[in-house]
Protein backbone atom coordinates (compact mmCIF):
# COMPACT_ATOMS: atom_id res chain seq x y z
CA UNK A 1 0.00 0.00 0.00
CA UNK A 2 1.32 3.67 -1.32
CA UNK A 3 0.50 6.42 1.87
CA UNK A 4 0.65 9.57 0.75
CA UNK A 5 1.96 11.77 3.23
CA UNK A 6 1.71 15.40 3.74
CA UNK A 7 5.04 16.62 5.39
CA UNK A 8 5.01 19.69 6.21
CA UNK A 9 8.72 19.19 7.87
CA UNK A 10 10.07 16.96 5.02
CA UNK A 11 13.11 18.69 3.11
CA UNK A 12 12.69 16.07 0.08
CA UNK A 13 9.91 14.14 -1.66
CA UNK A 14 8.49 11.71 -3.36
CA UNK A 15 8.16 7.52 -2.62
CA UNK A 16 10.62 6.81 -1.03
CA UNK A 17 11.03 2.77 -2.21
CA UNK A 18 14.46 2.27 -1.14
CA UNK A 19 17.00 1.73 1.56
CA UNK A 20 17.30 0.91 5.24
CA UNK A 21 13.68 2.94 6.77
CA UNK A 22 11.77 1.94 3.69
CA UNK A 23 12.72 -1.52 4.05
CA UNK A 24 11.66 -1.48 7.68
CA UNK A 25 8.50 -0.43 7.21
CA UNK A 26 7.50 -2.46 4.34
CA UNK A 27 8.57 -5.41 5.92
CA UNK A 28 6.50 -4.39 9.14
CA UNK A 29 3.68 -2.64 7.82
CA UNK A 30 3.86 -3.32 4.23
CA UNK A 31 3.27 0.48 3.07
CA UNK A 32 5.34 2.38 0.69
CA UNK A 33 5.32 6.31 1.89
CA UNK A 34 5.09 8.59 -0.50
CA UNK A 35 6.23 12.41 0.86
CA UNK A 36 4.54 15.83 -0.21
CA UNK A 37 6.91 18.35 0.95
CA UNK A 38 5.88 22.06 0.44
CA UNK A 39 9.13 22.85 1.71
CA UNK A 40 10.57 21.49 -1.56
CA UNK A 41 8.08 22.78 -3.90
CA UNK A 42 4.93 24.99 -3.36
CA UNK A 43 4.81 26.46 -0.13
CA UNK A 44 1.54 26.87 1.72
CA UNK A 45 -0.51 26.52 -1.79
CA UNK A 46 0.15 22.83 -1.57
CA UNK A 47 -1.39 23.11 1.78
CA UNK A 48 -4.46 25.46 0.33
CA UNK A 49 -4.77 23.52 -2.72
CA UNK A 50 -4.84 20.04 -1.32
CA UNK A 51 -7.30 21.60 1.79
CA UNK A 52 -9.98 22.86 -0.91
CA UNK A 53 -10.33 19.12 -2.55
CA UNK A 54 -11.19 17.88 0.81
CA UNK A 55 -7.99 15.36 1.09
CA UNK A 56 -4.48 16.48 2.56
CA UNK A 57 -3.15 13.00 2.50
CA UNK A 58 -3.47 9.97 4.31
CA UNK A 59 -0.91 10.87 7.15
CA UNK A 60 -0.49 14.29 7.83
CA UNK A 61 2.49 15.89 9.73
CA UNK A 62 1.31 19.51 9.77
CA UNK A 63 1.77 22.82 12.13
CA UNK A 64 -0.39 23.26 14.35
CA UNK A 65 -0.63 27.08 14.61
CA UNK A 66 -2.58 30.20 14.13
CA UNK A 67 -5.81 28.01 14.63
CA UNK A 68 -4.74 25.07 11.68
CA UNK A 69 -5.55 22.71 13.88
CA UNK A 70 -9.07 23.70 14.86
CA UNK A 71 -9.76 24.26 11.18
CA UNK A 72 -8.59 20.90 9.99
CA UNK A 73 -10.76 19.33 12.73
CA UNK A 74 -13.85 21.47 11.60
CA UNK A 75 -13.42 20.91 7.93
CA UNK A 76 -13.43 17.24 8.70
CA UNK A 77 -9.74 16.56 6.60
CA UNK A 78 -7.95 14.56 9.68
CA UNK A 79 -9.43 11.54 11.78
CA UNK A 80 -10.41 11.02 15.18
CA UNK A 81 -8.10 8.20 15.95
CA UNK A 82 -10.20 7.09 19.20
CA UNK A 83 -11.48 3.93 17.98
CA UNK A 84 -7.88 2.84 17.75
CA UNK A 85 -6.77 4.27 20.53
CA UNK A 86 -6.80 1.91 23.06
CA UNK A 87 -4.32 -0.37 21.17
CA UNK A 88 -1.73 2.58 20.65
CA UNK A 89 -0.03 1.26 23.50
CA UNK A 90 3.05 3.30 22.87
CA UNK A 91 1.44 6.65 22.19
CA UNK A 92 -0.99 6.00 25.54
CA UNK A 93 2.37 6.65 27.54
CA UNK A 94 2.22 10.39 26.19
CA UNK A 95 -1.50 10.48 27.25
CA UNK A 96 -1.38 14.21 28.82
CA UNK A 97 0.21 15.09 25.52
CA UNK A 98 -2.65 13.57 23.35
CA UNK A 99 -5.15 15.14 25.15
CA UNK A 100 -3.51 18.70 24.82
CA UNK A 101 -4.06 18.53 21.20
CA UNK A 102 -7.66 17.72 21.84
CA UNK A 103 -7.76 20.98 24.04
CA UNK A 104 -5.94 22.80 21.05
CA UNK A 105 -8.40 21.46 18.15
CA UNK A 106 -11.31 22.66 20.45
CA UNK A 107 -12.89 18.80 20.38
CA UNK A 108 -12.97 15.70 21.96
CA UNK A 109 -11.01 13.37 20.77
CA UNK A 110 -7.79 12.02 19.68
CA UNK A 111 -6.64 14.28 16.20
CA UNK A 112 -3.02 13.64 16.30
CA UNK A 113 -0.48 13.09 18.35
CA UNK A 114 2.57 15.74 19.01
CA UNK A 115 6.21 15.64 18.05
CA UNK A 116 9.13 15.65 20.94
CA UNK A 117 6.78 14.39 23.67
CA UNK A 118 8.82 13.22 26.84
CA UNK A 119 8.28 10.82 29.89
CA UNK A 120 10.76 13.25 31.50
CA UNK A 121 10.78 16.28 33.92
CA UNK A 122 10.00 19.66 32.02
CA UNK A 123 12.75 20.67 34.71
CA UNK A 124 15.42 18.68 32.93
CA UNK A 125 17.47 20.13 30.27
CA UNK A 126 16.63 18.18 27.19
CA UNK A 127 19.65 18.37 24.70
CA UNK A 128 21.62 16.02 26.39
CA UNK A 129 25.64 17.01 26.11
CA UNK A 130 25.31 19.21 23.45
CA UNK A 131 23.20 22.65 23.71
CA UNK A 132 20.91 22.96 20.31
CA UNK A 133 20.57 26.03 19.25
CA UNK A 134 24.01 27.56 19.74
CA UNK A 135 26.68 28.86 18.07
CA UNK A 136 29.51 26.22 16.70
CA UNK A 137 32.46 27.28 14.66
CA UNK A 138 34.98 25.55 13.19
CA UNK A 139 37.91 25.10 16.50
CA UNK A 140 40.84 24.10 13.74
CA UNK A 141 40.37 27.90 11.65
CA UNK A 142 39.44 29.38 15.19
CA UNK A 143 43.06 27.77 16.80
CA UNK A 144 44.93 29.16 13.09
CA UNK A 145 44.19 32.31 13.92
CA UNK A 146 44.84 32.38 17.73
CA UNK A 147 41.59 31.76 19.87
CA UNK A 148 40.92 35.70 19.85
CA UNK A 149 38.08 36.79 22.38
CA UNK A 150 34.29 36.71 21.42
CA UNK A 151 32.42 39.30 23.60
CA UNK A 152 29.44 39.87 21.35
CA UNK A 153 27.83 39.72 18.06
CA UNK A 154 29.75 42.39 16.55
CA UNK A 155 32.53 40.45 17.83
CA UNK A 156 32.18 37.41 16.59
CA UNK A 157 31.62 39.05 13.37
CA UNK A 158 34.81 40.11 13.28
CA UNK A 159 36.41 36.48 14.16
CA UNK A 160 34.74 35.16 11.72
CA UNK A 161 35.26 37.25 9.08
CA UNK A 162 39.02 36.41 10.03
CA UNK A 163 38.11 32.59 10.08
CA UNK A 164 36.62 32.78 6.40
CA UNK A 165 39.71 34.64 5.51
CA UNK A 166 42.37 32.26 6.95
CA UNK A 167 39.93 29.18 5.50
CA UNK A 168 40.38 30.75 2.00
CA UNK A 169 43.71 30.96 2.06
CA UNK A 170 44.00 28.34 3.11
CA UNK A 171 42.64 26.05 0.35
CA UNK A 172 42.78 29.17 -2.28
CA UNK A 173 39.13 28.53 -2.69
CA UNK A 174 36.73 31.80 -2.59
CA UNK A 175 33.94 29.41 -2.48
CA UNK A 176 33.96 29.32 1.55
CA UNK A 177 31.65 31.95 3.78
CA UNK A 178 31.64 32.59 7.01
CA UNK A 179 27.83 30.90 6.80
CA UNK A 180 25.45 29.52 4.55
CA UNK A 181 21.86 29.65 5.26
CA UNK A 182 18.54 28.15 4.23
CA UNK A 183 14.68 29.18 3.65
CA UNK A 184 12.85 25.79 3.77
CA UNK A 185 11.77 26.18 7.41
CA UNK A 186 10.76 29.80 7.50
CA UNK A 187 7.03 30.56 8.90
CA UNK A 188 5.86 33.26 11.33
CA UNK A 189 9.14 34.30 11.13
CA UNK A 190 13.03 33.83 9.35
CA UNK A 191 13.43 30.72 11.30
CA UNK A 192 17.46 30.89 10.93
CA UNK A 193 17.02 33.94 12.83
CA UNK A 194 15.18 32.39 15.39
CA UNK A 195 17.42 30.00 16.05
CA UNK A 196 20.12 33.11 16.70
CA UNK A 197 17.86 34.77 19.56
CA UNK A 198 18.11 30.88 21.66
CA UNK A 199 21.21 31.95 21.90
CA UNK A 200 20.25 34.67 24.60
CA UNK A 201 17.50 32.66 26.12
CA UNK A 202 14.43 33.20 23.91
CA UNK A 203 12.20 31.23 22.35
CA UNK A 204 9.38 31.64 19.74
CA UNK A 205 5.70 30.71 19.93
CA UNK A 206 4.98 31.57 16.10
CA UNK A 207 5.76 35.78 15.71
CA UNK A 208 6.19 35.90 19.53
CA UNK A 209 9.38 36.04 21.37
CA UNK A 210 9.31 34.42 24.93
CA UNK A 211 12.36 34.61 27.32
CA UNK A 212 13.40 31.38 29.04
CA UNK A 213 11.78 32.85 32.53
CA UNK A 214 8.43 34.10 31.05
CA UNK A 215 9.77 37.40 32.25
CA UNK A 216 9.81 39.04 28.69
CA UNK A 217 7.61 38.35 26.14
CA UNK A 218 8.53 40.21 22.67
CA UNK A 219 6.80 40.31 19.12
CA UNK A 220 8.82 40.04 16.40
CA UNK A 221 8.12 44.04 15.46
CA UNK A 222 9.27 45.33 18.47
CA UNK A 223 12.26 47.84 17.48
CA UNK A 224 15.53 46.81 19.29
CA UNK A 225 14.33 43.36 20.42
CA UNK A 226 15.57 40.44 20.38
CA UNK A 227 14.49 39.09 16.77
CA UNK A 228 15.56 42.32 15.29
CA UNK A 229 18.66 42.01 16.94
CA UNK A 230 19.28 38.49 15.40
CA UNK A 231 17.96 40.32 11.82
CA UNK A 232 20.74 43.04 12.63
CA UNK A 233 23.34 40.73 13.00
CA UNK A 234 22.63 38.85 10.08
CA UNK A 235 22.41 42.06 7.58
CA UNK A 236 26.42 42.94 9.07
CA UNK A 237 27.05 39.28 8.08
CA UNK A 238 26.01 39.81 4.93
CA UNK A 239 27.51 43.52 4.24
CA UNK A 240 30.97 42.21 5.34
CA UNK A 241 30.45 39.13 2.48
CA UNK A 242 30.22 36.54 5.46
CA UNK A 243 26.87 35.03 3.92
CA UNK A 244 27.13 32.42 1.25
CA UNK A 245 24.57 34.28 -1.83
CA UNK A 246 22.88 31.25 -2.33
CA UNK A 247 21.14 31.34 1.05
CA UNK A 248 18.15 33.05 -0.39
CA UNK A 249 17.69 29.95 -2.80
CA UNK A 250 19.34 27.02 -1.55
CA UNK A 251 17.16 24.36 0.62
CA UNK A 252 18.65 22.27 3.27
CA UNK A 253 20.11 19.36 1.62
CA UNK A 254 22.22 21.89 -0.42
CA UNK A 255 23.16 23.98 2.39
CA UNK A 256 24.01 20.85 4.66
CA UNK A 257 26.41 19.48 1.78
CA UNK A 258 28.58 22.83 2.08
CA UNK A 259 28.97 21.82 5.83
CA UNK A 260 30.06 18.46 4.79
CA UNK A 261 32.43 20.18 2.60
CA UNK A 262 34.48 22.27 4.87
CA UNK A 263 32.76 25.81 3.27
CA UNK A 264 31.40 27.08 6.65
CA UNK A 265 32.77 28.55 9.55
CA UNK A 266 29.71 28.45 11.78
CA UNK A 267 26.45 26.11 12.31
CA UNK A 268 23.99 27.49 14.17
CA UNK A 269 23.14 24.50 15.71
CA UNK A 270 25.30 21.73 17.17
CA UNK A 271 22.88 18.62 15.45
CA UNK A 272 24.46 20.91 11.85
CA UNK A 273 28.21 21.22 12.07
CA UNK A 274 29.61 18.67 14.35
CA UNK A 275 27.57 15.41 12.75
CA UNK A 276 28.58 16.41 9.51
CA UNK A 277 32.72 17.47 10.07
CA UNK A 278 32.95 15.66 13.65
CA UNK A 279 34.09 12.70 12.09
CA UNK A 280 37.00 10.60 14.20
CA UNK A 281 38.90 11.29 11.40
CA UNK A 282 39.02 15.24 11.46
CA UNK A 283 38.95 15.03 15.17
CA UNK A 284 42.29 13.28 15.28
CA UNK A 285 43.74 16.48 12.93
CA UNK A 286 41.80 18.85 15.54
CA UNK A 287 38.95 19.81 12.74
CA UNK A 288 35.57 20.41 13.41
CA UNK A 289 33.09 22.77 15.07
CA UNK A 290 33.27 23.63 19.22
CA UNK A 291 31.20 25.60 21.15
CA UNK A 292 31.91 29.32 20.42
CA UNK A 293 33.21 30.99 23.86
CA UNK A 294 30.29 33.77 23.06
CA UNK A 295 30.92 35.89 26.55
CA UNK A 296 26.97 37.04 26.75
CA UNK A 297 25.20 34.33 24.96
CA UNK A 298 22.84 32.64 27.58
CA UNK A 299 21.48 29.64 24.88
CA UNK A 300 17.48 28.71 25.94
CA UNK A 301 16.73 24.95 26.73
CA UNK A 302 13.20 23.80 26.23
CA UNK A 303 13.63 21.34 28.85
CA UNK A 304 11.47 18.21 28.38
CA UNK A 305 8.34 18.53 27.34
CA UNK A 306 5.55 16.29 28.11
CA UNK A 307 2.99 17.15 25.91
CA UNK A 308 5.53 17.43 22.99
CA UNK A 309 5.97 20.75 21.31
CA UNK A 310 2.42 21.52 20.62
CA UNK A 311 3.52 23.27 17.16
CA UNK A 312 3.71 19.86 14.78
CA UNK A 313 1.44 17.08 15.01
CA UNK A 314 1.12 13.93 13.32
CA UNK A 315 -2.31 12.28 12.00
CA UNK A 316 -4.61 10.50 9.99
CA UNK A 317 -6.60 11.84 6.81
CA UNK A 318 -9.97 11.80 6.54
CA UNK A 319 -9.94 10.13 3.52
CA UNK A 320 -7.15 7.42 3.95
CA UNK A 321 -7.64 4.20 3.68
CA UNK A 322 -6.68 1.09 6.02
CA UNK A 323 -6.48 3.71 8.96
CA UNK A 324 -6.27 0.82 11.45
CA UNK A 325 -3.00 0.08 9.76
CA UNK A 326 -1.90 3.68 9.70
CA UNK A 327 -2.73 4.01 13.85
CA UNK A 328 -0.51 1.14 14.09
CA UNK A 329 2.56 2.71 11.89
CA UNK A 330 1.73 6.16 14.29
CA UNK A 331 2.05 4.68 17.28
CA UNK A 332 5.47 1.82 16.16
CA UNK A 333 6.92 5.62 15.61
CA UNK A 334 6.62 5.78 19.59
CA UNK A 335 8.18 2.79 20.40
CA UNK A 336 11.82 1.91 21.22
CA UNK A 337 11.91 0.80 17.82
CA UNK A 338 10.09 3.32 16.20
CA UNK A 339 12.55 6.50 17.73
CA UNK A 340 15.56 4.51 16.81
CA UNK A 341 14.48 3.86 13.05
CA UNK A 342 13.51 7.45 12.59
CA UNK A 343 17.62 8.49 13.08
CA UNK A 344 19.18 10.32 10.59
CA UNK A 345 22.29 12.17 10.44
CA UNK A 346 21.57 15.51 12.24
CA UNK A 347 20.45 14.89 15.57
CA UNK A 348 17.50 12.48 17.17
CA UNK A 349 18.36 9.34 18.30
CA UNK A 350 21.03 6.83 16.77
CA UNK A 351 20.66 4.89 14.26
CA UNK A 352 19.11 1.15 14.68
CA UNK A 353 20.41 -1.72 16.72
CA UNK A 354 19.29 -4.22 14.55
CA UNK A 355 21.18 -1.73 11.57
CA UNK A 356 24.51 -2.19 13.47
CA UNK A 357 24.55 0.85 15.16
CA UNK A 358 25.51 -0.02 18.59
CA UNK A 359 25.66 -3.16 20.91
CA UNK A 360 24.46 -3.39 24.72
CA UNK A 361 25.54 -5.62 27.51
CA UNK A 362 24.04 -8.74 28.14
CA UNK A 363 21.31 -6.83 30.57
CA UNK A 364 20.26 -4.67 27.80
CA UNK A 365 22.18 -1.63 29.30
CA UNK A 366 25.59 0.60 28.56
CA UNK A 367 24.87 1.63 24.92
CA UNK A 368 28.61 1.56 22.81
CA UNK A 369 28.62 2.24 19.46
CA UNK A 370 30.28 0.22 16.82
CA UNK A 371 32.37 1.41 14.09
CA UNK A 372 29.33 1.39 11.89
CA UNK A 373 27.21 3.46 14.13
CA UNK A 374 30.17 6.01 14.97
CA UNK A 375 30.28 6.62 11.36
CA UNK A 376 26.59 6.49 10.60
CA UNK A 377 26.08 9.52 13.59
CA UNK A 378 29.74 11.41 13.27
CA UNK A 379 31.72 10.67 9.80
CA UNK A 380 31.41 9.71 6.13
CA UNK A 381 27.69 8.58 6.10
CA UNK A 382 26.95 9.74 2.80
CA UNK A 383 29.65 6.77 1.39
CA UNK A 384 28.75 4.57 4.30
CA UNK A 385 27.39 1.77 2.75
CA UNK A 386 24.16 -0.63 4.06
CA UNK A 387 24.06 -4.21 3.05
CA UNK A 388 21.52 -5.18 0.62
CA UNK A 389 19.72 -8.04 3.09
CA UNK A 390 19.38 -5.08 5.17
CA UNK A 391 17.95 -2.14 2.70
CA UNK A 392 21.19 -1.62 0.33
CA UNK A 393 22.26 1.76 -1.08
CA UNK A 394 24.00 4.15 1.88
CA UNK A 395 22.88 5.12 4.97
CA UNK A 396 22.19 9.09 3.92
CA UNK A 397 19.79 7.23 1.22
CA UNK A 398 18.01 5.11 3.63
CA UNK A 399 17.20 7.14 6.38
CA UNK A 400 13.84 8.32 6.88
CA UNK A 401 12.91 11.55 5.08
CA UNK A 402 9.65 12.26 7.29
CA UNK A 403 11.83 14.68 9.98
CA UNK A 404 9.43 14.02 12.57
CA UNK A 405 10.90 12.76 15.87
CA UNK A 406 8.56 11.68 18.00
CA UNK A 407 9.88 11.47 21.19
CA UNK A 408 12.86 14.05 22.41
CA UNK A 409 16.18 12.68 21.68
CA UNK A 410 17.43 12.47 24.86
CA UNK A 411 14.35 11.17 26.29
CA UNK A 412 15.02 7.02 27.78
CA UNK A 413 13.73 4.88 26.51
CA UNK A 414 12.36 1.13 27.39
CA UNK A 415 13.41 -1.91 24.56
CA UNK A 416 10.91 -4.19 23.69
CA UNK A 417 12.70 -7.09 25.29
CA UNK A 418 13.90 -5.73 28.70
CA UNK A 419 10.82 -3.36 29.77
CA UNK A 420 12.52 -2.56 32.93
CA UNK A 421 15.77 -1.37 31.10
CA UNK A 422 16.03 2.03 30.27
CA UNK A 423 18.31 2.93 27.44
CA UNK A 424 19.54 6.22 26.00
CA UNK A 425 17.87 7.10 22.28
CA UNK A 426 20.74 9.81 22.03
CA UNK A 427 24.43 8.93 19.94
CA UNK A 428 25.83 11.65 22.22
CA UNK A 429 25.40 9.72 25.13
CA UNK A 430 26.98 6.64 24.03
CA UNK A 431 30.82 5.88 24.88
CA UNK A 432 32.29 6.04 21.08
CA UNK A 433 30.68 9.26 20.32
CA UNK A 434 31.98 11.38 23.11
CA UNK A 435 35.47 12.00 21.98
CA UNK A 436 36.15 15.88 21.33
CA UNK A 437 38.45 17.99 19.53
CA UNK A 438 42.03 18.46 20.73
CA UNK A 439 43.45 18.04 24.36
CA UNK A 440 41.40 16.43 26.88
CA UNK A 441 38.97 19.07 28.54
CA UNK A 442 36.16 18.85 31.40
CA UNK A 443 33.05 18.06 30.36
CA UNK A 444 29.63 19.11 31.97
CA UNK A 445 28.02 15.87 33.04
CA UNK A 446 24.49 15.32 31.36
CA UNK A 447 22.60 16.26 34.51
CA UNK A 448 23.81 19.32 35.16
CA UNK A 449 22.43 22.52 34.33
CA UNK A 450 24.91 24.67 33.78
CA UNK A 451 26.97 25.20 30.36
CA UNK A 452 30.23 25.84 30.25
CA UNK A 453 32.64 27.80 27.57
CA UNK A 454 35.71 27.26 26.51
CA UNK A 455 38.91 29.55 26.59
CA UNK A 456 42.21 29.33 25.64
CA UNK A 457 44.71 32.53 26.57
CA UNK A 458 47.20 31.13 23.39
CA UNK A 459 46.85 27.42 20.62
CA UNK A 460 49.23 26.02 22.96
CA UNK A 461 47.50 25.90 26.18
CA UNK A 462 44.96 23.47 27.17
CA UNK A 463 40.94 24.93 26.72
CA UNK A 464 39.91 25.64 30.22
CA UNK A 465 35.82 26.00 30.69
CA UNK A 466 34.80 28.63 33.34
CA UNK A 467 30.93 28.58 33.85
CA UNK A 468 28.88 30.71 31.14
CA UNK A 469 25.32 30.88 32.58
CA UNK A 470 22.76 28.62 33.90
CA UNK A 471 20.19 27.26 31.58
CA UNK A 472 16.49 27.91 32.42
CA UNK A 473 14.11 25.30 31.96
CA UNK A 474 10.05 25.91 31.50
CA UNK A 475 7.81 26.61 34.48
CA UNK A 476 7.72 26.12 37.09
CA UNK A 477 11.94 27.24 37.61
CA UNK A 478 13.60 24.61 40.35
CA UNK A 479 15.67 26.16 42.83
CA UNK A 480 18.92 26.83 42.01
CA UNK A 481 21.66 24.22 41.41
CA UNK A 482 24.85 23.81 42.82
CA UNK A 483 28.14 24.37 40.71
CA UNK A 484 29.58 21.24 39.39
CA UNK A 485 32.42 19.86 40.23
CA UNK A 486 35.87 20.66 38.39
Amino acid sequence: MTVEVFDSLASSQGLQKSGWFAKIVKDKFNIKLNIIAPNVSGGDTVFDTRSASGNLGDLVIVGTGNGRLNKLVKAKLIEDMTPYYSSMKNVKKYDSAVKSIAKQAGKDGVWGVPQGVSSQSPTDPSEGNESAAAPYIRWDIYKEIGYPQIKDLDGLLNVLKQMQDRARQDTGKDDIYAMSLFKDRDGDVMQNAASICSWFGYTNQGSVFISADGKDVQPATKEGGIYQQALEFLNKAESMGLVDPDSTTQDWDTMRTKVTNGKTMLSIWSWLGKPRMNSDENKAKGVGFMLAPLENMKVYSDGFQPDGDGATIVAIGSKAKNKARLAKFIDWMYSPEGIYASSSNSGGAACPKDLGCFTTDKDGKNPTLTKFGQQAMTGDHANLKVSAKLGGSSYDDGYSKLNFKAVSQTTSTRTPARPTTRCCGSPTRMRPSCSRIGPPTWRTPPTTSTICRRQASSPSQPVRPTPLHRRIPRFPPPAAPSSPKR
